[in-house]
């Protein structure tokens, strides 16, 4: 009896056994159904913040729930979690998407060591990693050279020459301190091959660098230049005119037009190149120091477009330079006498001629008059009738 037992029990013992083994190879082989390949590299996609990689990732009973790019500067072998995060302060981690052949990996930091795997959850919870560790090293990118051009008054051309591949965001600093690139909003331009910077201080020292930002926020900075503006001179050519007065700032001052109005004009019309006053028989007070505001004053005063045109006040409005595109084309006036005897104490006055209209007036009839031909100084400025013509030259502030 005891022996029948033995026999049974045995039996019942291989049974359970074989249920058990049958049980377990069953889950084994639902869990080895998800396979996770090599992880590769996309060829050309390393950059100084990140890459993109590709995998193979076998699935046909759609068993995963999380597939994730694990990675890390210090661990070799990074984990994750089964709720598919990093398992430790050195390690990241992020969504592979649904795009294997092309993984991006963004936000590196420049010329670094990392290490990166693919790394997939499953619905029951086990954790299938690729079936290798790929070690990567960012690039390290430089940002370029300036070298400097044109070097004018508050004008100067930067040349740039490229940076290394991979950056995201260039620009070009300057300021009046060192290390421009690192001064919180300093002035900047993004980066061009050649780039102009203007409204510069006359005179000043400056200093210029390229700053390229990456993706993971890094900056990188290129070597720095120096260039000093030039400083405004009396007799130095400025925006179409030549620069007759410098006020105590060093900044601003006058340039006197390098032709008279109408000079460009065939020699055969000399009526293109002499004008009246304007207001003849006009009870009209004009004696500003400033010629600018008498020279609005006077269009003003005439109140007709067409006939204030032909006046020497009109003449000076319209004024363009004719042989500099890039000099003043607006803001041309008629000097006061103040203005003129300023500058007829300026010598090499371009294309200076003998006799011109001043933009001051008395209340009656007469306007005033320079003779530079006059050697007697109270006899060079001298009050003529308005309706007449004598040639006119313009001036601008700067």
């Amino acid at each position: 009896m005891i022996k029948k037992m033995n026999i049974v029990f045995i039996a019942t013992l291989a049974l359970l056994s074989t249920l058990y083994s049958c049980k377990k190879e069953t889950t084994t082989n639902t869990n080895t159904e998800l396979t996770v390949g090599t992880l590769e590299l996309v060829e050309g996609s390393l950059n100084v913040s990140g890459a993109n990689f590709k995998v193979a990732i076998n699935d046909p009973a759609s068993v995963a729930s999380k597939k994730r790019l694990c990675y890390s500067t210090t661990v070799q072998s990074p984990t994750i979690d089964t709720a598919g995060k990093a398992t430790g302060d050195q390690i990241y981690v992020t969504d592979m998407g649904a795009n294997f052949s092309s993984i991006a990996l963004t936000g590196l930091s420049m010329g670094k060591t990392y290490y990166v795997r693919a790394a997939v959850v499953t619905k029951s919870g086990a954790i299938v990693y690729s079936s290798n560790v790929l070690k990567i090293i960012t690039k390290t990118a430089t940002a370029g050279n300036l070298t400097y051009s044109n070097l004018g008054y508050d004008t100067v051309t930067l040349n740039t020459t490229a940076g290394s591949s991979g950056t995201i965001v260039g620009k070009i600093y300057y300021s009046t301190s060192p290390d421009p690139a690192k001064i919180p909003g300093t002035q900047s331009v993004p980066t061009q091959t050649q780039v102009v910077l203007k409204d510069l201080t006359p005179g000043t020292k400056y200093y210029a660098q390229i700053g390229i930002e990456t993706g993971s926020g890094e900056m990188i900075i290129g070597s720095q230049i120096e260039f000093t503006t030039k400083a405004y001179a009396i007799g130095g050519n400025y925006k179409g005119g030549m620069i007759f007065y410098i006020d105590g700032t060093k900044l601003h001052g006058l340039i006197v037009a390098k032709e008279d109005i109408g000079e460009s004009a065939p020699d055969t019309e000399e009526d293109k190149k002499i004008f009246k006053w304007g207001l003849y028989g006009t009870a009209f007070d004009c004696l500003d120091e400033d010629g600018l505001k008498n020279t609005k004053n006077i269009i003003s005063r005439i109140n007709d477009v067409a006939i204030s045109n032909q006046t020497a006040a009109g003449q000076c409005v319209q004024y363009k330079p004719s042989s500099d595109p890039a000099g003043f084309q607006e803001g041309w006036y008629l000097p006061s006498l103040e203005e003129w005897k300023i500058l007829n104490n300026v010598p090499n006055i371009p294309n200076i001629k003998d006799e011109y209209w001043t933009s001051s007036g008395q209340a009656s009839n007469p306007a005033w008059r320079v003779k530079l031909t006059e050697t007697d100084p109270l006899k060079r400025y001298y009050l003529h009738s308005r309706d007449e013509k004598t040639r006119v030259r313009a001036i601008h502030k700067f």
